[in-house]
């Protein structure tokens, strides 16, 4: 009997894989911490499908219904290389971060407010980083782009990833000949 050990290398085209969505920490502030920064605290933490949010009460179990931050954070993947706005509807502060590049900074108390940020980027996939704060009253944090041949829209799930997307994958399989 003889034992073979092979190992397959099987490449994913980057166009089969499907986003999860961005991942979600909430925190508890006071009234006297709600637009504290950076945000810190313990955070309870989720995965968001999309940031599109409206809320009547509380965000998460365990959560203020006033008086808490969020940040989502993950990868975003450009379809199409061209120059792409992102916009954030915000009810309180907003932050929006890609690759890096800090897009839009409205940290500050006001009712549903849009802001918007163009950026030149290639096709791929990009650092994602949306912060939010809600002092009082209703809470809205909703995250849109437009780019070539994409009509303004929500982002949808399919490009949000909370972690980088494995390109390949590794398998190991044993094999036995013989008896």
């Amino acid at each position: 009997m003889k034992l073979h050990r092979i190992f397959f290398l099987l490449f994913v085209p980057f166009f089969l894989l499907a986003g999860d969505g961005l991942r979600g920490s909430y925190y508890n502030k006071t009234s006297t911490t709600y637009n504290a920064y950076p945000i810190s605290g313990t955070p309870i933490t989720r995965t968001d499908a999309t940031v599109n949010f409206s809320w009547g009460g509380s965000p998460a179990t365990g959560i203020n219904a006033d008086n808490f931050q969020a940040q989502w954070t993950g990868f975003i993947q450009i379809p199409t290389s061209g120059t792409w706005t992102f916009y954030t509807q915000s009810d309180d502060g907003v932050r929006l971060t890609i690759n890096g590049q800090n897009l839009i900074s409205n940290w500050t108390d006001h009712g549903s407010t849009e802001n918007s940020a163009s950026l030149t980027l290639s096709a791929g996939y990009y650092p994602i980083v949306m912060e939010f704060y809600e002092r009082g009253g209703a809470a809205v944090a909703q995250l849109r782009w437009q780019g070539p041949s994409t009509s303004k829209a929500i982002i949808p799930q399919t490009y949000l990833f909370t972690a980088m997307p494995s390109w390949f994958i590794i398998s190991d399989v044993n094999i036995t000949e013989g008896n």
